[in-house]
């Protein structure tokens, strides 16, 4: 965490080398204590537009590729989203086109309405003027209409909300302090959702959680990341007691 701080706060004072530094740190140890869930940590897809802006574009697509990787298996709408969308920064013409209409279309089952707006402000500026077949005078037709997602419901005045594009560790904290003082978002959980928390909270580990729910314990791990998403927090740690 306090590598993440740190690499939001050289982000904002300017100093890229040194938050592309710092998130790559953290990046690591992260990855040694086997927390690799792109839905609760999603560092590589900013560490990947920090490269880029550095002129490290092999660094940067390596990053962006291992966070589409990780998000595809993990599943959960929002962090694919925004792994495709990050992708598709570092992507022209017809492939940039190709991936920002598919997380859009993944966006489409996310809550996460600041994500959403990147992508509907991306393809708005992302034009399809590939020429194709029938055109008069060979000419380009007109881009293709991109039909613009709904967008989800903005947080209510005051409350705290963590952006993909704010510095990472702050967004993380907002999640967690959120989540302790209001609650929020508990009522929309799942059956499977709630089951899962509360033997999260009673101190179960995943495995043990599958075998009391009778389901794989990669079953566990998806119903936990989508309710940690839900109730706005960054893992177990922050569910307290119930």
């Amino acid at each position: 965490m306090h590598r993440l701080r740190r690499s939001g706060a050289a982000s904002a004072a300017g100093d890229l080398p040194l938050a592309l530094e710092c998130l790559l740190d953290a990046g690591r140890h992260l990855d040694h204590l086997g927390w690799r869930n792109p839905a609760v940590f999603p560092w590589r897809g900013r560490a990947a537009l920090l490269a880029a802006r550095l002129g490290e574009v092999g660094t940067a697509r390596d990053l962006a590729e291992t966070e589409l990787s990780l998000a595809t298996s993990w599943g959960a709408p929002a962090a694919l989203g925004r792994a495709l969308r990050v992708r598709a920064e570092l992507a022209e013409g017809p492939e940039r086109l190709r991936l920002l209409r598919s997380a859009s279309a993944v966006l489409a089952d996310s809550e996460d309405g600041a994500e959403i707006d990147r992508v509907t402000v991306a393809l708005e500026h992302c034009p399809d003027a590939v020429p194709r077949p029938g055109a008069a005078g060979g000419g380009s037709v007109p881009p293709r209409p991109v039909p613009r997602p709904v967008l989800a419901p903005r947080p209510a005045a005051g409350a705290p909300a963590a952006s993909a594009e704010a510095p990472l560790g702050a967004a993380v904290a907002a999640r967690a302090g959120s989540s302790r003082s209001t609650g929020t978002g508990a009522g929309r959980l799942t059956a499977g959702e709630q089951e899962a928390v509360a033997l999260v909270r009673a101190g179960a580990s995943n495995q043990q959680i599958a075998q009391q729910l009778r389901v794989s314990r990669r079953a566990v791990e998806k119903r936990l990341t989508s309710a940690y998403r839900k109730l706005g927090i960054g893992g177990r740690g922050d569910l307290g007691p119930g």
